[in-house]
């Protein structure tokens, strides 16, 4: 198995240039109308998360038990795990969750609010403020995921995600996992 992993010691232009061209006015228009906010071991705010959680249920269901959310809060507190939230009219509208280890970052899961489908990308933005982040904190790759190959067995929403991630710039490699 492949995956595409972004090479964070280029500089912001270098990375920039290699996002798929479609994505920067999404960025753009983004970051024009919300603000985000990262937790970290050195700025974990319970308050943000709490609302992140709220929002990954209403969207997602219980897939995951308010225990597992705990022991996320406590890899982000510890540094194993970065936490990016769009805000978009005092709402939380978007979430990726990273984890991390050693310098090296694997985009784990993300959460968007449906209701703001084609108004904002949250997803999008707070790929590249992921990106911008782990450059700043001199981290040496960002896996962003897996690819899978063309296939009877491969469903469209598969393929759409493979699409979407191979639109960062990411050279594929052999899975990190």
């Amino acid at each position: 198995k492949f995956s595409y992993v972004i090479d964070l010691s280029q500089n912001i232009d270098e990375l920039y240039r290699n996002v798929r061209k479609s994505n920067k006015p999404l960025i753009n228009r983004t970051r024009r109308e919300t603000k985000y906010f990262i937790l970290d071991s050195s700025n974990f705010n319970q308050s943000v998360f709490d609302r992140y959680v709220e929002l990954y249920l209403s969207v997602k269901g219980n897939k995951r038990s308010l225990s597992v959310f705990s022991l996320d809060a406590i890899a982000i507190k510890d540094g194993l795990e970065v936490l990016l939230v769009c805000e978009y009219n005092d709402l939380i509208v978007g979430a990726i969750a990273l984890h991390t280890y050693n310098q090296k970052a694997r985009y784990n899961s993300s959460v968007q609010d449906p209701k703001f489908d084609r108004l904002i990308y949250p997803i999008h933005f707070l790929l590249w403020q992921a990106i911008l982040y782990l450059n700043e904190k001199d981290f040496d790759c960002f896996e962003i995921g897996e690819q899978v190959v063309s296939g009877d067995s491969v469903n469209d929403k598969e393929k759409n995600l493979s699409h979407f991630k191979a639109g960062w710039g990411g050279k594929l490699e052999p899975c990190l996992k």
